[in-house]
């Protein structure tokens, strides 16, 4: 099966006319980030964090750690929820390749 330059150049293209025909492209990119953003940038690096170095229950550095991850998927399930509930209550003003921006 040999090399086609003609997919290099079809994809771009087919996902471009994709996210043209998705209004609600801002809506389900805020989805995603609420859901993976938060937890992959803040949440886990500290969780992982305190499972390799296992620092003590008694240090600064544990106790920071955990609030990061307390609050940071508190502010995550916030996101989801809130991204959800406008994805929901903008569903009926969405209109296949639409200019028009939901807001």
């Amino acid at each position: 099966m040999g090399y086609w330059p003609c997919c290099d150049l079809c994809s771009p293209a087919a996902l471009c006319h994709w996210s043209a025909m998705l209004p609600f492209f801002g809506d389900i990119n805020a989805v995603v980030g609420a859901t993976g953003f938060i937890p992959l940038d803040f949440v886990l690096p500290m969780l992982l964090y305190n499972m390799t170095f296992k620092p003590p229950k008694s240090s600064f550095t544990y106790w920071i750690n955990m609030s990061i991850i307390v609050v940071f998927t508190g502010a995550g399930l916030m996101g989801s929820f809130s991204s959800v509930r406008q994805l929901i209550l903008d569903a009926n003003k969405f209109k296949l390749f639409s200019s028009n921006v939901v807001g």
